[in-house]
């Protein structure tokens, strides 16, 4: 991570103490697209056999974990 990005991250964290913390994730495994989707997206027939939900969520988890640890090494 650079110095610069580090940096304006923790001004964020401690500015945003006292604030609710809240998580949005989204599932992309559609079998269709919908008008709800407005990004570049792909279903999970385009992506092919890579992109399994249990890979998925085993990631998003992974993240999870990450920004708990990052909150906590900044008291936050």
């Amino acid at each position: 991570m650079s110095l610069e990005l580090d940096a304006e991250l923790n001004k964020s964290a401690m500015q945003t103490k006292s604030m609710p913390f809240e998580v949005y994730v989204h599932v992309p495994f559609c079998l269709r697209r919908c008008g709800y989707c407005d990004f570049n997206t792909y279903t999970a027939r385009d992506l092919g056999e890579g992109a399994s939900r249990e890979r998925y969520a085993d990631v998003a988890i992974r993240e999870m974990r990450l920004v708990k640890k990052w909150q906590e090494f900044h008291g936050i």
